[in-house]
């Protein structure tokens, strides 16, 4: 019976340090595949304009109805946005704080931040939630 029993908190304590690794582990690859991603994702967006201003349409479509008062993106692609999105275009305003890849919509009641860094947080929150703690 003490043999069994010794057995059993051997195992007991087996399990604990095996899954202490695993969740460490899932942290670790959570956090390369965040890193991994934004860096990818950032050099897809600066290759070619014309994607941040499909971002900004779709952030547009997310603040449909709502009155909008100024769309920020990067000074850069201030020009090549306004002339994708002729019909926005008046609301086009360059931002340094904005970096290519994503905007900010101002409305009139409120804000839509676009930017690519608040997109990508959405996936660092999906794979936090998914079993890997991010630490920023």
């Amino acid at each position: 019976a003490q043999c069994l029993d010794l057995i059993r908190r051997a195992a007991a304590e087996g399990k604990a340090v095996r899954d202490g690794v695993v969740a460490q582990a899932a942290a670790v690859v959570a956090r390369a595949a965040s890193l991994a991603t934004r860096r990818i994702v950032a050099d897809y967006y600066e290759a070619d304009p014309t994607r941040t201003a499909a971002a900004v349409e779709d952030a547009l479509r997310a603040a449909s109805g709502q009155d909008v008062i100024a769309i920020r993106v990067h000074p850069e692609l201030a020009d090549a946005v306004s002339a994708s999105l002729t019909s926005a275009a008046a609301f086009i305003q360059p931002d340094d704080g904005v970096a290519i890849g994503g905007c900010i919509i101002d409305l009139r009641m409120g804000t839509l931040d676009a930017t690519l860094d608040a997109r990508l947080s959405m996936l660092d929150l999906a794979l936090t939630e998914a079993g890997g703690e991010l630490s920023q």
